[in-house]
């Protein structure tokens, strides 16, 4: 009989070990749940208790020497199987634990993952909002104030039109001066040209839009895609009096203007070459 046992008990463990084997092979494949799989896996799980019960077996035939009699050692028998599998199936209780912390750790993370994802996306939701009414505003405000014709003529050009000629109309004289010179005459020029209360409302307007977008907490690729669509929402003349305007007052705005290419207007567009040079660098038309 004890042969038969040993027999039946090692072709348990063989089948158990394969199938075993089989379903860990199976879940590692199934598609979708190839992320995150716990260390402790379900086959190897149901491997390792069924196994230890079959080791526990084996070692109860092959050390018991005497002819097996349950009927008159059930008790000895009992505390031996108790005596092996107890500590054994509090260790495996201990790991089916650590598998449910482990699983409630990568569902947490998926969590917190997930709500910053969300906070990311009211951010921007939040930041588009506030965008494109303030541009609005901005383009309202241009076609209120710039974008009309200053007559009825019908070949009568808008005020635009007509300021950025004058912005422009120095450059030869203002290109022949040294760089020195040159930039005193250009701000003076300018200054003469962007006074009053309607072309420092533009101003203010459309560095509100620039500073949005630059100080805005997105990624740069957002930021460059935006600046543009503020950009392109001005008429070139518009980008002229602008850039104009930031070249004279100076500060953050202007180094907003120049690092993303704000104007974006050639060489010859602005007031003077040496406001050109600042902005774009060198001649590029």
């Amino acid at each position: 009989m004890r042969e038969y046992i040993l027999i039946v008990v090692a072709v348990f463990v063989l089948l158990i070990t394969a199938y075993s084997i089989y379903q860990f092979v199976c879940e590692r494949n199934v598609p979708g749940v190839t992320e995150e799989i716990p260390p402790i896996n379900n086959a190897l799980m149901v491997w390792m208790a069924l196994v230890v019960a079959a080791v526990v077996l084996l070692s109860f035939v092959i050390l018991y020497g005497r002819k097996l009699n349950f009927e008159n050692n059930i008790g000895q028998i009992g505390d031996f199987f108790g005596g092996l599998i107890n500590p054994v199936l509090s260790f495996l209780a201990l790991l089916v634990l650590l598998r449910t912390t482990l699983i409630q750790t990568v569902e947490a993370r998926k969590t917190t993952t997930f709500m910053a994802s969300q906070q990311s996306i009211m951010e921007v939701e939040k930041f588009e909002n506030t965008f494109f009414q303030l541009l609005d505003r901005v383009e309202k405000y241009c076609e209120d104030h710039f974008r009309v014709k200053q007559s009825d003529k019908a070949d009568a050009v808008t005020k635009i039109a007509a300021l950025a000629k004058l912005l422009q109309s120095q450059r030869k004289r203002l290109d022949d001066l040294a760089w020195r010179a040159q930039l005193r005459e250009t701000k003076s020029h300018i200054r003469t040209l962007i006074k009053g209360d309607i072309r420092n409302g533009f101003y203010l307007r459309t560095a509100r839009v620039v500073h949005l977008v630059h100080d805005a907490n997105i990624s740069y690729d957002l930021k460059s895609s935006y600046m543009k669509i503020a950009r392109d929402t001005l008429m070139p003349n518009e980008r002229i009096l602008f850039s104009s305007m930031c070249f004279v007052r100076g500060g953050k705005t202007r180094e907003i203007v120049r690092e993303w290419d704000f104007s974006f207007l050639k060489h010859h567009g602005y007031v003077s070459n040496l406001m050109a040079d600042y902005y774009r660098g060198s001649k590029n038309d």
